[in-house]
């Protein structure tokens, strides 16, 4: 989760610097997708998880100027969260999938 945490404030920062040059930069965080990963981990898929198909959907259909695009309510109310509290709740649920 920290490498991702990296990565949307690393496309933040770009998408401001590229944007007096015309280049459109943008992370898109769908939330869980139903991969080949949860099989791997030997977990169910997260409650809301999307198809790859959906994932795609909703990025296509996106709004490509915005920095980090996040698609669906469950993903938009849980970024609302303070990042601590969010950070518990990730944390949480990544033990779930350890165990």
């Amino acid at each position: 989760y920290a490498s991702k945490a990296f990565v949307v404030s690393y496309s933040r920062a770009l998408h401001e610097e590229a944007k007096p040059y015309g280049v459109e930069i943008c992370c898109y965080c769908p939330g869980p997708v139903k991969t080949a990963f949860y099989d791997k981990e030997g977990v169910k898929p997260t409650i809301g998880a999307v198809s790859p198909a959906i994932a795609a959907k909703n990025l296509y259909q996106a709004n490509w100027k915005k920095a980090v695009i996040v698609p669906g309510v469950g993903n938009k109310l849980m970024r609302l969260l303070p990042s601590g509290l969010r950070m518990k709740a990730v944390g949480h649920m990544k033990k779930k999938i350890i165990r």
